[in-house]
């Protein structure tokens, strides 16, 4: 052993106060190894903030593998759920606000479907988008493209309508139960139409996913 290896074994330098001590200095945690502090520090380190345990989600779809992807959300219980769910769905999902990537294999569901009803209601002001009336009560969500006919709830396919609309409307495309409210004029329907699906929007999106046991990126 050289002078240079016996240096390096008895020396280590302590990661908080940045000086080169005996390696005595630094407390063992078995199997041979040392603490990256040294023993004067590690008071010291108990007041150091405590570095958060999260990552950030992903919104670029591009990203995710090409097979099934695993699917982690909460019901309005609070309970875990667990499941696999096809790409283009995955993406559709993404793409619709409600989700978010945690790895290549796996997103995130946001919202149980209390608190999805709830920011929906919200983001529309509590108005019905079809009626245009304020309601306290009967209020309910309305997919733009029926789940019926394939339509996600996402923030890009519903919307607030009242109990009444929501009834009227039933798997009918908007344009269809425009027409069937009474509007007849084609320039009227496509302005109404727009200004339908302008509302629905995604009102925000996540950044920042705290990790958990239950929950694995």
């Amino acid at each position: 052993m050289t002078a240079i290896d016996s240096y390096c074994n008895l020396y280590k330098t302590c990661t908080i106060c940045k000086e080169t001590k005996l390696i005595y200095e630094f407390s063992s945690c078995g199997n041979g190894r040392r603490r990256t502090y040294c023993k004067r520090c590690k008071e010291a380190k108990k007041l150091l903030p405590k570095q958060p345990n999260h990552h950030y989600y992903s919104y670029d779809v591009s990203s995710l593998v090409e097979s099934d992807i695993n699917v982690t959300r909460y019901t309005t219980k609070g309970k875990l759920i667990r499941y696999k769910v096809n790409r283009e769905l995955a993406v559709a999902h993404i793409k619709g606000g409600v989700a978010g990537i945690t790895s290549k294999t796996s997103i995130r569901r946001f919202y149980s479907r209390g608190e999805f009803k709830k920011m929906i209601l919200k983001r529309d002001g509590y108005i019905c988008v079809y009626c245009g009336k304020r309601k306290k009560r009967g209020l309910t969500i309305d997919h733009l493209v029926a789940k019926v006919n394939g339509g996600l709830s996402t923030f890009t396919n519903c919307v607030c309508a009242c109990r009444k609309c929501n009834v009227a409307k039933d798997r009918l495309s908007i344009t269809k139960y425009l027409k069937k409210t009474g509007l007849t004029c084609q320039d009227e329907i496509i302005v109404k139409e727009k200004e339908i699906v302008s509302k629905a929007f995604i009102p925000s999106l996540p950044v920042i996913i705290y990790q958990s046991p239950s929950i694995k990126s």
